[in-house]
């Protein structure tokens, strides 16, 4: 495959997680406004890094085509029980104790996960 074949599937498997992530997200947490601010940061991250692949004249292989959606996945993935732990914490706690909490309750996992996830690729 060419650099172009392989952006073109970059680009694909990208935008079609990004839908499903975000569908799915709204469907689990019913809150337009979580969605919205997932749905801007994960383009963010996206955006960086398609930036930096560009900027650098980084060749697209079959590795970044399958790796920069799971960094995408996995993104997602730790922000969503972030974010869940969030909008359940009491409603009497302030936000930044609202935080301590999330990062208390699912930090511990969200960091394992993240770092099996790394050393397995």
């Amino acid at each position: 495959m060419t650099n172009g074949a392989f952006y073109r599937t970059l680009a694909q498997n990208t935008l079609v997680l990004l839908l499903l992530v975000t569908l799915i997200h709204l469907w689990h947490s019913r809150s337009y406004i979580m969605t919205a601010i997932m749905f801007c940061a994960l383009n963010l991250i996206m955006s960086s890094i398609v930036a930096i692949m560009k900027f650098s004249a980084w060749r697209v292989g079959t590795a970044e085509a399958i790796g920069v959606p799971i960094v995408i996945a996995i993104t997602a993935y730790s922000y969503s029980y972030l974010a869940s732990y969030y909008m359940h914490a009491p409603k009497e706690m302030s936000r930044g104790l609202k935080m301590q909490y999330a990062y208390q309750e699912m930090g511990v996992s969200v960091t394992s996960g993240l770092s099996v996830t790394c050393l397995a690729s």
